[in-house]
């Protein structure tokens, strides 16, 4: 019984899917399909009827929304210059390739932080922070960044700037002269 029951009913899908798919006639009873008038299945081909195919926009053709900036996007102030840098997952922004001696100003962001929090600041490979030292302290301001004052090195090579708040660090990093061949380890 429930093996007959099974099959009447794969075979009363089948005929239906053929209905709707096709458009074609019942091959059971030589007519044509004919949904009910109140039937959804009616209505589908009369909404796209109206459409040209040129009205119709692939979705790779859309526009892209605009790019959110990272939280964490520092801005860097070089002489006249400005330029806005975002950290990779590390918290380590893109090399800067800079003058000797260059000023520096770095806005680092700490969305987390509240106002006043202290922020240590470091230059580990050359060049000197606000006051000629290479280890201060700076805080957080009202807009939640860390105001950072660089001076690069007169001489050439790596320059890193570590910016860090309790478990979160920032390392900026500036290249003094012109930019390093690519060297492959073989």
């Amino acid at each position: 019984m429930l093996k007959t029951g099974l099959v009447l009913m794969l075979g009363m899908a089948g005929v239906l899917y053929y209905q709707l798919t096709s458009g074609g006639t019942n091959p059971s009873t030589g007519q044509s399909p004919r949904p009910p008038a109140t039937s959804s299945i009616s209505t589908i081909p009369a909404l796209h009827a109206s459409k040209k195919i040129d009205d119709v926009v692939p979705l790779v053709h859309r526009p892209l929304p605009a790019p959110t900036t990272d939280a964490r996007t520092a801005t860097l102030q070089i002489g006249e210059n400005s330029l806005r840098v975002s950290p990779n997952l590390r918290g380590e922004f893109p090399r800067v390739l800079v003058i000797a001696e260059a000023l520096i100003t770095a806005r680092v962001p700490f969305p987390e932080a509240q106002i006043g929090d202290s922020v240590a600041v470091q230059a580990e490979d050359g060049g000197q922070i606000a006051g000629g030292v290479t280890n201060g302290s700076t805080t957080i301001a009202a807009d939640g960044v860390a105001l950072v004052e660089f001076r690069a090195a007169a001489f050439e090579g790596m320059n890193r700037v570590t910016v860090r708040r309790g478990a979160e660090t920032r390392v900026l990093e500036f290249w003094v002269g012109a930019e390093p061949p690519i060297h492959i380890r073989q």
